[in-house]
C-alpha cells in the first residue's frame, strides 16, 4: 500500500477561521470576507515555512501541513497585515 499523497495547492484564506472571523465582523455591523487567494507575501512565507520542514528539519508532509500550513494560513486569515 503506498504512502498517502499531500498537495500544497490551497493558498488561500481558511474556511474555519474564515467562518470565525466573519461571525465576528456580522456583530459588528461590518461585511464580511470573501475567501480568496492569500498575499503574495504570506504564500511565500508559508511555502518557505514548508519547505524548511520538509527538507532540513525532514518532517514528514502530514505533519507540515497539519502543524505549520495550516496555522500559518489560519493567521493569515485572521490579520490585515503581510507578514
Amino acid at each position: 500500500m503506498p504512502p498517502p499523497t499531500h498537495y500544497l495547492r490551497d493558498l488561500g484564506a481558511d474556511t474555519k477561521a474564515l467562518a470565525i472571523v466573519n461571525a465576528e465582523r456580522a456583530e459588528g455591523n461590518r461585511t464580511p470576507l470573501i475567501r480568496k487567494a492569500l498575499s503574495l507575501a504570506w504564500q511565500d512565507l508559508i511555502k518557505a515555512a514548508v519547505a524548511e520542514q520538509l527538507l532540513f528539519k525532514r518532517n514528514k508532509a502530514g505533519y507540515v501541513l497539519q502543524c505549520i500550513a495550516r496555522p500559518l494560513r489560519v493567521i493569515a486569515t485572521c490579520v490585515d497585515k503581510e507578514p
